[in-house]
């Protein structure tokens, strides 16, 4: 299991996303393999629901899974890979490396391999190295990429959160909890916070950390401030 990043204890909402995803990459096992794609605009949350996927559902895949970041440069980060795989080749050419990497995918089928912010999912076509064509990988693949030109790959549009998940990331911090509250003076305050941020996942976690450094500033206040 090699991921980046953290569970992201706040994470909310999502669930028919998540079960659509699994089905989408399970799917491979009956009718060919084919990469999944989630996709839609920057800040909608497509790397936060890739990673709650890779927790949530890691004992699916017995082979493990491994994350790279896309945007980086694809040798580099193969390479990388499989000197984490087959830790005797560090220092090797990095050609030896993604071999490894290449190797190790072909014998484990039963693994997930993300690849986060693809900016052109027609590039997993393209070679890496003679030996390593992502889309030729026998293994699950995961992409999550702006584009909505994903060719076969199979789209999971990633769309903004509802109002109901949206506020409990918003108003995660346990003194702002009151206001989930329908019945509460600043449950509209609340609601208008989530309309002026569009319902974009990131926009509301960096407006509920805000909000939980700064506990003197009310709903309202912040409301103001955003206008």
């Amino acid at each position: 299991f090699r991921v980046p990043f953290l569970r992201n204890a706040a994470f909310a909402g999502r669930e028919q996303d998540l079960a659509g995803l699994h089905r989408a990459l399970a799917a491979g096992s009956t009718v060919g393999i084919h990469p999944a794609g989630l996709t839609g605009m920057g800040g909608i949350g497509k790397t936060q629901l890739a990673v709650e996927y890779c927790y949530r559902y890691k004992e699916s895949y017995g082979g493990g899974i491994f994350w790279l970041n896309a945007a980086a440069d694809w040798q580099a980060e193969f390479a990388e890979l499989g000197a984490y795989l087959a830790p005797d080749l560090a220092g090797e050419p990095a050609v030896r490396r993604i071999r490894a990497a290449a190797d190790y995918f072909n014998a484990h089928p039963d693994s997930l391999l993300v690849l986060d912010n693809v900016a052109d999912p027609a590039r997993l076509r393209q070679p890496v190295t003679p030996d390593l064509i992502p889309s030729s990988l026998p293994c699950r693949l995961l992409l999550t990429t702006r584009s909505r030109d994903l060719g076969d790959i199979q789209p999971v549009e990633v769309t903004v959160l509802p109002q109901g998940p949206a506020l409990q990331l918003l108003l995660r911090a346990l003194p702002r909890q009151p206001a989930l509250d329908a019945s509460s003076a600043s449950h509209a305050d609340a609601c208008a916070i989530y309309r002026l941020l569009g319902g974009l996942p990131l926009a509301l976690e960096i407006a509920g950390a805000f909000l939980e450094e700064w506990p003197e500033v009310t709903l309202g206040g912040f409301r103001q401030r955003l206008h």
